[in-house]
């Protein structure tokens, strides 16, 4: 069972595609404009270097401007997340005069070989970053919507593609250094990196990790917004390289958490079916952000687990996808980067997304209510079953999805005599695990929460109570129980 540790309005959010927010006219045309059809509270939006600083220190906010006024036009929260220096591995959206300047050196394979991604190495242009994200948190912290901004990313999917680690000249020398204090204390029987395992991976996520922490204490002196960074998770059939090195995956977990400290939570992008171990890891001991995730009708009721399991905020990438009729979008590079089309599939999915959203915001003060028993759940694999038991009801959940159907998933929250249930395609079975004394059913309605007040639609009885389930429409159901 879960219960949440933290009072803050939960997150109901969606992303832009990451070239969307880089034109005022393009973004209300294709967001702005039509925003209203999405049940979303936020919006996370990309804040680019390339076009805040098109020259050095001349800086134009102009796209910032038009972000938090239109945020406050419709009421929806902002999430800013930095474009800077790393994007999904990459230096992309650093601005020209830093791509044409050759004392910014980038990261090298062991070949010799330069890749696409500047070296956590050069100080001249991690200091180029600092000095725009500060300006960029100077702004945000005087401006007059900055109600509207719940908080800021730095950087995104940060790491090394091409190569497990730099092999620059600068990289090499400090390769060839004593560890430093931090990881002898997390690798006590290393002496040097090469002694320590994933050894590679480790090197970058330090260097990493220490620039996303001198970033964040940019942030601490001009912003009171949580900050945080995200994560391109690691597949067990990609090596580092083939997956951003460095970043904060498991095997260099423990790195991020001691170096990057002055973050607030490290988030993760999931895009898998199988998402059970990544809610484990990532929402054990900080806030359980999911920034990016999959848009898919079918995945759509992840949401139900997310939240369940004490996430603070949940958001599809592309959310402007549920906005257009065009669904001519080539998805097949996606396989390149080991995620599936089908997880950008939005066909179908608002009616949906909406109303998961609608019922999380009604149920919002049972999940921020300390004295409610949370259980979520979700089928994955070949699973049909799961027992729910709090110590006094048990019973067989039945998780009927199958093929193209919305995946099963759901909530179930026992607050003082009653049962909440909501989610996809399950069915209770009261008598599966009965002990001495068999459950029947007292009351069962259908209907929903408004202002924490229980709003009755009609009640269940006969054939609708006898396997209590919900199926392709999210619905809440309210459930009284006792033996006999």
């Amino acid at each position: 069972m879960k219960q949440r540790q933290h009072s803050q309005k939960l997150i109901l959010g969606g992303e832009v595609h990451n070239s969307t927010a880089s034109s005022i006219a393009y973004m209300e045309e294709k967001v702005w404009d039509k925003i209203d059809k999405v049940a979303i509270n936020t919006l996370l939006i990309p804040i680019y270097w390339e076009l805040i600083e098109p020259q050095p220190n001349q800086f134009d906010f102009s796209l910032i401007d038009s972000h938090l006024e239109n945020a406050a036009e419709k009421k929806i929260d902002v999430i800013f997340l930095w474009f800077g220096l790393w994007k999904n591995g990459l230096s992309t959206y650093v601005p020209e005069w830093i791509k044409t300047d050759p004392k910014y050196f980038r990261i090298e394979d062991s070949a010799g070989n330069k890749m696409n991604s500047y070296s956590p190495l050069c100080q001249d242009v991690i200091a180029q970053a600092h000095s725009a994200f500060a300006a960029i948190c100077d702004y945000l912290g005087s401006h007059p919507l900055r109600a509207f901004i719940r908080m800021v990313q730095i950087e995104n999917e940060i790491g090394s593609l091409g190569t497990s680690r730099d092999h620059s000249s600068a990289a090499e020398k400090v390769y060839q250094m004593a560890l430093p204090q931090e990881i002898r204390n997390l690798y006590p029987g290393a002496k040097q990196w090469s002694e320590v395992p994933f050894g590679d991976e480790v090197f970058m996520a330090y260097h990493y990790a220490a620039e996303i922490q001198d970033y964040a204490k940019i942030a601490r002196k001009r912003l009171a917004l949580p900050l945080f960074t995200n994560v391109w998770l690691k597949k067990p059939d990609r090596r580092p390289g083939e997956y951003p090195s460095g970043g904060a995956v498991s095997t260099t977990w423990q790195v991020w958490k001691v170096i990057a400290s002055q973050l607030d939570f490290i988030a993760p992008d999931i895009y898998e079916e199988e998402i059970k171990p990544i809610i484990a890891e990532y929402g054990n001991d900080q806030p359980l952000l999911i920034p990016e995730t999959r848009i898919d009708k079918r995945y759509i009721s992840n949401l139900f687990y997310a939240f369940g399991q004490g996430a603070i905020g949940y958001s599809p990438f592309g959310i402007e996808d549920l906005l257009t009729d065009d669904t001519s979008q080539d998805y097949r590079f996606l396989s390149q980067l080991g995620l599936a089309k089908d997880a950008f599939d939005s066909s179908d999915t608002l009616p949906h997304l909406n109303q998961g959203y609608r019922i999380i915001a009604a149920l919002e003060p049972l999940l921020q209510d300390q004295e409610a028993q949370i259980f979520s759940f979700k089928k994955e694999g070949a699973q049909n079953q799961i027992v729910y038991e709090n110590g006094q009801d048990r019973w067989a959940v039945k998780l009927f999805s199958r093929d193209k159907m919305i995946n099963s998933a759901g909530l179930i929250i026992k607050h003082k005599e009653y049962y909440y249930l909501t989610g996809a395609n399950f069915a209770l079975d009261l008598q599966a695990q009965q002990g001495s004394n068999p459950l029947g059913i007292l009351s069962l309605e259908e209907g929903g929460l408004q202002d924490g007040q229980w709003r009755t639609n009609r009640r269940l009885n006969g054939d609708e109570a006898y396997f209590p389930f919900i199926g392709e429409d999210f619905k809440i159901l309210r459930m009284r129980l006792y033996s006999y």
